[in-house]
């Protein structure tokens, strides 16, 4: 529930602290987001293949997850250098880093904690 939280809680509160706090327009806030939606897509395709090959290298799953979960410490430790003063842009590269961490990380660890399920059993769970 935690790493839920820290992944995705920067979603709603980056828009809020460009328009609110840099006083920022909704347009430069659009893109300023964009680049991280977009890693964040690559990434999750790129969880995907792992979770493919991961059924002939099983090691692939769990290394997907670490480094999804460092690339989020180093991003989000990153984050709380912000300022108000803070460019628009280096905000828009700490938040695609956290992009490409949620895309490595979401897919593969749903797996592991579900994928040992019965078939009919993981859409309760």
């Amino acid at each position: 529930m935690q790493t839920s939280i820290v992944l995705y809680s920067v979603l709603v509160l980056a828009p809020v602290f460009l328009q609110e706090v840099q006083g920022r327009s909704a347009v430069l806030t659009g893109l300023v987001l964009l680049p991280q939606g977009l890693m964040m897509g690559a990434a999750s395709a790129a969880g995907n293949v792992i979770l493919r090959n991961g059924k002939a290298r099983p090691r692939l799953v769990p290394i997907s997850i670490t480094c999804g979960m460092m690339l989020l410490a180093v991003f989000t430790l990153g984050l709380a250098t912000v300022e108000r003063s803070t460019s628009p842009w280096i905000l828009s590269a700490l938040l695609c880093g956290r992009g490409i961490a949620i895309g490595l990380t979401t897919q593969p660890l749903v797996f592991s904690l579900l994928g040992r399920l019965p078939q009919a059993q993981q859409a309760d769970a």
